[in-house]
């Protein structure tokens, strides 16, 4: 792959978040120009370059980005795509601590969850479920969240009469998806209020 120079142009009076493969005003007359992955105008010309064998990542050492899912992931050029979509089962474990410093309280709950991965859509993981106590009292929980790169996190919020919600972090490798969060909450008293959890989520079908 090789490019004329003059095809990286910015466009002049385009969107302020250039989206691409979406239309855009380069310097040669009569040429058609859209949006690479790194909202540069290029030729259009240029995506003819997806699996041809050559990456056309952010380093643009072709002289265009391809490497977004607009544009398959330059047909895999670049080697393995990271692409967790899809649908997800797994479960979801959390305690709540009343720390009343000569002895302590634990309540613990635990239960499944259901959800999908969307790359496309925000947020782009949500997954929900109910957690149960020992008691057999359940109690809603709702986990979604981003990926940074190839890092998720995102929010948990158990929707209860007082709801508690808080960030998670984690992490996916192997078709699963791992989330855990830990916090204290004010309680105006002596007492010290801790909560934890974690989920994993498999999935089931990309």
């Amino acid at each position: 792959a090789d490019a004329d120079a003059d095809a990286d142009a910015d466009a002049d009076g385009g969107p302020e978040d250039p989206v691409p493969g979406e239309p855009c005003d380069g310097d040669s007359p009569g040429e058609s120009f859209i949006y690479d992955c790194s909202g540069t105008c290029v030729e259009e010309w240029m995506t003819g370059w997806v699996g041809d064998g050559f990456c056309d990542d952010e380093d643009a050492d072709w002289g265009v980005d391809l490497y977004c899912l607009e544009f398959d992931y330059d047909g895999g050029d670049c080697g393995d795509v990271f692409d967790p979509s899809g649908d997800y089962e797994g479960t979801v474990e959390a305690s709540l601590t009343y720390d009343y410093g000569w002895f302590e309280v634990r309540y613990e709950c635990e239960g499944d969850l259901t959800g999908a991965v969307d790359m496309t859509a925000d947020p782009q993981i949500e997954a929900s479920g109910i957690c149960y106590d020992d008691d057999g009292e359940g109690y809603p929980v709702i986990i979604t969240g981003n990926f940074e790169g190839e890092s998720p996190s995102g929010t948990v919020r158990f929707d209860t009469d007082d709801p508690l919600e808080d960030s998670w972090s984690g992490d996916w490798a192997r078709e699963e998806l791992e989330g855990e969060w830990d916090g204290e909450i004010s309680s105006g008293g002596w007492e010290t209020i801790r909560y934890d959890g974690e989920f994993e989520l498999v999935r089931i079908d990309d």
